[in-house]
């Protein structure tokens, strides 16, 4: 999994410098779309389950704002 999301950023990282210089307001949803990719991943095997229920609402908070 380390070795996924490392690679993800790389990929993101290469992506970015390919674009150009972009305006930090268009850059923001898909930062905000991985976390939330992420924390669905977490919620789908049941990672999520093992958690304290202030994580639990504090998670489910945060996506939904």
């Amino acid at each position: 999994m380390g070795i996924l999301w490392m690679g993800a950023f790389a990929l993101y990282g290469m992506s970015a410098t390919f674009l150009g210089a972009l305006d930090i307001r268009r850059m923001g949803p898909a930062a905000d779309f991985m976390i939330m990719t992420a924390d669905a991943g977490g919620s789908i095997d049941r990672r999520v389950e093992a958690a304290s229920r202030s994580a639990k609402l504090l998670l489910s908070s945060g996506i939904c704002s």
